[in-house]
């Protein structure tokens, strides 16, 4: 089930890519509740932040929506047609949260230390892009930039002081993140004692998606292949068993410190081979079962 959201004539919709195809997903809802005489129920959904919201983005609620299409023969009545954009699976998330050198080689090759607690700094949300859109750098921009793939964690209901071992029922389902940094802009705040505000959170330096997974499809979060690739050649390539500090774990963290919202979502580190892109580059970064993200490096 790997479902997204996108804009097509100016309006935003949920969509799902079901077996290599394209479905107004907010079609087959209604037509399934309809169909099942629970169209009283359903309430207007239309993105999976409204799903989550309504507490219903669970495979246990989605599947049988799938069945229903793949029962019926439904597709070619519920297919997208007709030119649409790709949106960041979640639009307008109150915070992004990173953490910082979750991965020891990653630690090693930045010639820093593996933090002995999570360490956190927040993106905004105006970073945010989606699949087959451009990073853009600014003509002003007199800097190394980097991008980091990262497993992101959406969270599905509000979390506050969430204990390890509670921790994942805040989970709504995952997504693949893109942490791209000003690297010497960064330096440059750090000599200073700076936060890295300005490296971490410019415009379109948070490309997100194209999916978001429900979480009980992604059955170990820690057990996933990830890799980047830039121009067809592999810059980073791991596993997300590699991290140093779990999902469960990263999520108590950061509800110690914040209240965590439906819709946020946890950039939870990146392996080795960070490196540089620079205008002109198409990146394409995976991760198993949440597919590929695909963006393109352009200037502003």
């Amino acid at each position: 089930m790997q479902f997204f959201t996108y804009r097509q004539e100016g309006n935003v919709f949920w969509g799902l890519y079901h077996k290599e195809r394209k479905i107004n997903f907010c079609r087959a809802w209604e037509a399934y509740h309809t169909q099942e005489g629970l169209s009283r129920e359903i309430g207007s959904l239309k993105t999976p932040l409204d799903a989550i919201n309504s507490g219903v983005f669970l495979a246990r609620k989605l599947g049988p929506v799938v069945d229903y299409i793949d029962k019926f023969e439904l597709p070619e009545k519920l297919l997208i047609r007709g030119d649409f954009e790709v949106l960041p699976p979640i639009i307008s998330p109150s915070k992004i949260v990173c953490v910082i050198r979750n991965y020891k080689a990653h630690a090693k090759e930045m010639a820093a230390s593996v933090p002995e607690e999570p360490i956190f700094f927040l993106k905004p949300a105006s970073a945010l892009i989606g699949h087959k859109q451009n990073i853009l750098f600014p003509r002003w921009l007199n800097s190394r930039v980097d991008p980091e793939i990262e497993l992101g964690v959406v969270i599905g209901k509000t979390c506050k002081n969430a204990s390890v071992d509670s921790a994942m029922q805040y989970v709504a389902g995952y997504t693949i993140i893109l942490d791209v940094t000003a690297r010497s802009l960064q330096g440059q705040d750090k000599e200073r004692s700076w936060p890295w505000t300005r490296s971490k959170g410019l415009d379109t330096f948070c490309p997100t998606g194209p999916f978001l997974v429900p979480r009980e499809i992604v059955e170990d979060p820690h057990c996933l292949d990830i890799e980047l690739q830039v121009n067809g050649g592999e810059r980073q390539k791991g596993n997300t068993s590699d991290m140093v500090f779990t999902v469960p774990e990263l999520i108590s963290a950061a509800s110690k410190y914040m209240t965590l919202q439906p819709g946020d979502m946890i950039a939870t580190g990146t392996p080795e081979g960070v490196s540089p892109v620079v205008i002109g580059d198409y990146i394409e970064a995976t991760i198993e079962k949440l597919g590929t993200l695909k963006i393109t490096v352009s200037s502003a």
